[in-house]
């Protein structure tokens, strides 16, 4: 059973252009933001669409011991002791793991379908090496190995992407039982789930804990959507020009000032100060 017995507010974040920056991966201002929500006893359970290999550093670097939801939805890591017993949870390395039945190969074998069907060429993360990796995203080498250590979900990029081809491939996606969505800087097929769907998991279980616990979140891209609908107070932070998607956009949601990791610690603080 959890030391956690009563607490009032719990965020969520997304990682690459929220709480990291998502041209240097620095957290900069949002450092100080998860020092107030530790003072406050606020758990922050990052939502990524990394790996586990590529969060571990990240959580001990930014001391983070809460949850955390990994590759778009397809694994939940809950340290051990964390909550009360996890049904359907299955111990790997210090956590219990609610993780999702499905084989990385087989999402990579779909997406290779899916792209002949409709004749739009794709490669995916699987198909890269490090180096191609580290060239489109800005990672080293290392955080690029870490990157391909996939289980759920496959970031991939369109070759001469345009919306039509991106239309046709997602609707081929889906008719083959997956799920197609943008997370900002790739294209990603996974199966059929979402942040939103391990959200509202781990939103069950922190209500164990105290069943008025309330709930935030805060995200920058369209797989971030089904996340920022789940919780009471959903925040989005802009683009690195400043923009937004008004696709994002409902009632509720927050519109922030400012860019990501900026515009983290602009939402922890308006949230400390309900």
């Amino acid at each position: 059973m959890s030391k956690r017995t009563s607490l009032k507010l719990v965020i969520f974040s997304d990682l690459d252009g929220t709480l990291l920056d998502r041209i240097t991966y620095a957290a900069g201002p949002a450092v100080a933001a998860l020092e107030s929500c530790r003072s406050d006893s606020v758990p922050v359970v990052l939502v990524s669409a990394k790996t586990r290999a590529e969060m571990e550093p990240i959580r001990s670097e930014l001391q983070l011991d809460a949850p955390f939801i990994v590759e778009n939805g397809g694994g939940i890591y809950l340290p051990k002791g964390y909550f009360a017993a996890v049904q359907s949870a299955r111990k790997v390395g210090g956590y219990e793991c609610v993780c999702r039945d499905i084989s990385i190969e087989n999402l990579r074998g779909t997406l290779k379908q899916a792209a002949r069907e409709t004749g739009v060429e794709t490669q995916g993360f699987g198909d890269m090496s490090e180096s191609e990796i580290a060239s489109l995203t800005g990672l080293s080498i290392t955080q690029s190995a870490l990157a391909k250590q996939r289980e759920f979900d496959e970031p991939f990029i369109v070759k001469e992407a345009t919306d039509e081809k991106i239309g046709r491939l997602k609707c081929e996606i889906e008719l083959r039982g997956c799920r197609y969505n943008f997370g900002g800087s790739f294209h990603h097929i996974t199966g059929d789930f979402d942040k939103g769907d391990c959200v509202r998991q781990v939103m069950s279980l922190f209500r164990t804990l105290d069943s008025a616990v309330e709930f935030a979140a805060v995200g920058d891209a369209y797989n971030d959507l089904p996340m920022l609908r789940a919780v009471d107070h959903p925040f989005l932070v802009r683009s690195v020009d400043g923009s937004f998607d008004a696709g994002l956009v409902f009632d509720h949601l927050t519109v922030l000032d400012s860019i990501g990791p900026e515009g983290f610690a602009q939402a922890v603080k308006i949230l400390l100060q309900k």
